[in-house]
């Protein structure tokens, strides 16, 4: 886990590297993707573009790290208390074709970080990166040739609305605007 400046977990590395840059070993959320996926080890590689797990290609987002994707929180998946593992073992159809993962999610332990959708404990981050991985459902950065016109376009409609039109109906083109622009930045992510 990557924090940010204001302590918030935002991004994940990719790869454990020694000094010389060489990869030591690969995060476990990188290691279960490749298993599931049936992916070798030697068809993990990092390149200029991102790291490729096999056929799925993961973004960097800088210093060839990964912005982690938050689609889950804690209390949407599945789980099992360890009191009731112990005693009563695990029930066959409760993990049949999932994948398990062993985690302490107490806040007594001190393993939850701030996100963009509130505290939530480490693990929770590692399943949202695994499932990142799973589903090649990535954060990615709207191309730069889209940035300045619809900065300029957006600029000048401001501009041009504010000087013929008073402010209740220029304030009500700019708040349209404004979504539009929002609408249309969400579709070049996707």
């Amino acid at each position: 886990k990557v924090l940010d400046r204001d302590l918030y977990v935002r991004r994940a590395h990719l790869a454990f590297q020694d000094a010389k840059g060489h990869v030591v070993s690969w995060p476990w959320e990188i290691e279960i993707a490749a298993q599931f996926l049936h992916t070798g080890r030697s068809q993990i590689q990092m390149t200029d573009e991102g790291l490729h797990l096999g056929e799925i290609l993961i973004p960097y987002s800088d210093r060839k790290k990964a912005r982690v994707n938050y689609r889950m929180e804690l209390d949407e998946i599945d789980q099992i208390p360890f009191w009731k593992v112990y005693e009563e073992g695990i029930p066959e159809e409760a993990v049949r074709d999932k994948i398990l993962i062993f985690a302490a999610t107490s806040h007594l332990l001190h393993d939850y970080y701030h996100t963009p959708f509130g505290l939530m404990p480490g693990v929770m981050i590692n399943l949202n990166l695994l499932a990142n991985f799973l589903n090649g459902d990535f954060i990615r950065k709207a191309p730069v040739f889209w940035e300045a016109p619809l900065f300029f376009l957006f600029f000048f409609l401001s501009a041009y609305l504010s000087f013929h039109y008073d402010v209740l109906r220029s304030s009500i083109f700019f708040a349209i605007l404004t979504a539009v622009v929002a609408v249309i930045s969400f579709l070049l992510f996707f």
